[in-house]
């Protein structure tokens, strides 16, 4: 632990260049999983997991919005990105960890506005590879909710700024930088909602926060969040489709029944968010023999701001689980909400003099040994994709679309997941559309083909919606028996078939 001290010391203080040591190391931290990750799968011929395969369905559209309950703006992104740089694993990496970068960049400088030291900014920034969710999840899976991380991060930067400064441009800043937040993650909007209330709460930020260039930041907003808006209103199946993942409602229990089983689930996922956190910085206070309840200087305005963004933001989502009937609560949800729980702790470390630093030494070379320690793991998942749909980034599209085409090509593939995403990265020009892509019949080019893993008939909600869009399969069902490429005795099943129009 002494050693790891004294790395956080190095880390916290130190200077590469211009730069501080902490952020230093998150971009070379950050800059290796770019490059090693893409060269992975390209030794093992594999493909991406199941959330990647999903943006690659959606890269040739620049939408307002998007099918399957996403939000808009990490694709946006990934199409920008892929325009400047093409199609590949390498960009789909480029993208997630220079957004990654954001949001601890963010956090770091957020914390300089607010008034804490190098150290207590370092331990902050570098506090996030203590959640789970952000140094393994996203290290090999996750999109959107990498996008949730960094804008909800600089979000935060921004109403620092605002309440720091208190400059026009400031205002304008904050309105877009929550803008960006909500079309992230949805749910954003409560993050958004527990910043400003957490502001008002505060006798010393209350004055900017009802200063009347608040409407300025209120009009960037909701120009912001026009598109979108409409959008959605004009597709509310493609808004509401996935619903289904909040366990509303189950029939046959109780009220009471469906709430407590709720606010269960909330707290299973509270603590699977929190619990590496909470035992890194555990360790880390009691390597200096200290509680954090001890406090020997007086808190700050900072201090408050955070701790109440921490508990009306989870309150709030409390609430909604409460009054919605939510049954299944996903960890990965509560990271615009908790994701500033190792400043917080940093901040409470900050309170207690010269074994409070010390423990926020300890904390940033506990974050930092961590992120190193689970990068193998990181290689690894990215090349073997998972379990589940996952297990498709093991495939040879290449080959497998080869096998289609062996009567004749095939212009546009159908399937009832997003596993088939990964043939945008054989072919740039193919459609490939499952249920949830919005404009499902215009955007169809034949030749058609629908395919589906596994030898049984394809899922019924699949042949009826290319029924709907004038197309039914042809008698002929083929097997492909796909190879494994990590698992050389194993072969996966996909069955595939061409459509025919159908006559009216």
């Amino acid at each position: 632990m002494r050693k790891l001290t004294e790395w956080g010391e190095r880390l916290s203080e130190g200077k590469f260049g211009p730069f501080d040591a902490a952020i230093a190391f998150v971009a070379a931290y950050f800059l290796c999983q770019t490059i090693i990750q893409p060269m992975v799968s390209h030794f093992a011929g594999t493909g991406v997991s199941i959330d990647d395969a999903e943006q690659l369905i959606y890269l040739p559209h620049f939408w307002a919005g998007y099918g399957g309950s996403q939000p808009p703006l990490f694709t946006w992104i990934n199409w920008i990105a892929t325009h400047l740089l093409g199609t590949s694993i390498l960009t789909l990496k480029i993208v997630k960890y220079v957004v990654l970068f954001l949001a601890f960049v963010s956090v770091h400088r957020a914390m300089r506005l607010l008034g804490y030291p190098r150290h207590t900014a370092a331990a902050a920034s570098l506090g996030l590879f203590t959640v789970a969710q952000i140094v393994w999840e996203m290290q090999h899976a996750l999109t959107h909710s990498v996008a949730s991380l960094a804008f909800s991060a600089l979000a935060f930067l921004a109403l620092a700024d605002l309440l720091i400064r208190r400059g026009t441009t400031s205002y304008f800043f904050f309105g877009a930088a929550a803008a960006l937040a909500i079309l992230a993650k949805f749910n954003d909007v409560i993050f958004v909602v527990a910043m400003l209330g957490a502001a008002l709460s505060i006798r010393s930020y209350r004055a900017a926060i009802l200063d009347r260039r608040i409407v300025l930041s209120l009009m960037v907003l909701v120009l912001a969040l026009t598109p979108t808006a409409l959008w959605s209103l004009d597709h509310s199946n493609a808004l509401f489709a996935r619903m289904h993942k909040f366990g509303l409602d189950p029939k046959g229990d109780s009220f009471l029944f469906i709430r407590l089983k709720g606010l269960a689930e909330f707290g299973i996922a509270t603590f699977d968010f929190t619990i590496l956190t909470l035992l890194a910085c555990g360790l880390a206070f009691a390597s200096q023999k200290l509680g954090p309840g001890k406090r020997i200087a007086e808190a700050e305005a900072g201090d408050g701001f955070l701790a109440r963004i921490l508990l009306i933001g989870y309150v709030l989502t409390a609430a909604l689980v409460l009054a919605s009937g939510t049954t299944a609560v996903r960890d990965r949800w509560l990271v615009p909400l908790l994701f500033l729980l190792p400043a917080y702790l940093a901040i409470r470390a900050e309170r207690l003099g010269l074994a409070g630093k010390k423990a926020q030494y300890a904390i940033a070379g506990l974050a930092a040994a961590i992120a190193i320690t689970v990068m193998p793991a990181s290689w690894y998942m990215q090349a073997w994709g998972g379990n589940g749909k996952s297990h498709t980034a093991r495939l040879d599209y290449a080959v497998i679309l080869k096998d289609m085409s062996a009567n004749g090509p095939v212009n546009t593939i159908v399937s009832d997941t997003s596993w088939i995403g990964n043939f945008r990265l054989v072919d740039q020009d193919i459609v490939l559309l499952n249920r949830e892509v919005p404009g499902f019949e215009r955007l169809i080019r034949p030749p058609v083909v629908l395919a589906w893993l596994g030898s049984e008939p394809p899922p019924g909600f699949i042949i009826e919606k290319l029924r709907q869009s004038g197309y039914q399969p042809a008698p002929e069902i083929k097997k492909i028996a796909a190879p494994d490429r990590l698992d050389f005795k194993k072969n996966h099943k996909i069955s595939f078939v061409r459509l025919e129009k159908l006559q009216r």
